[in-house]
């Protein structure tokens, strides 16, 4: 319970600026690999992958730069006690 109140507490935290435009690059990918996804009867299987692997690759940026955080240390912990 203690690790996933520390990433919630990432979550929540503010993120540096150089990372708000890595995770806007991977949201621009989400975007384009579902646009690929989507016509994809007029376009050959091969575009059709490259959507997949996009879609695939924005989610993963835009989910790591979500959870970088600028003062680590200053995050407050949430803990509670279990009696």
């Amino acid at each position: 319970m203690e690790k996933l109140s520390s990433i919630i507490a990432r979550i929540k935290a503010p993120t540096p600026a150089f990372f708000k435009k890595v995770r806007l690059i991977g949201l621009a990918l989400i975007a384009m690999g579902f646009i690929l996804l989507g016509i994809h009867s007029t376009l050959p299987d091969i575009a059709t992958r490259i959507g997949g692997y996009l879609v695939t690759t924005g989610c993963t940026i835009s989910g790591v730069s979500q959870t970088t955080v600028e003062d680590w240390w200053k995050i407050p912990e949430d803990r509670e006690t279990d009696s």
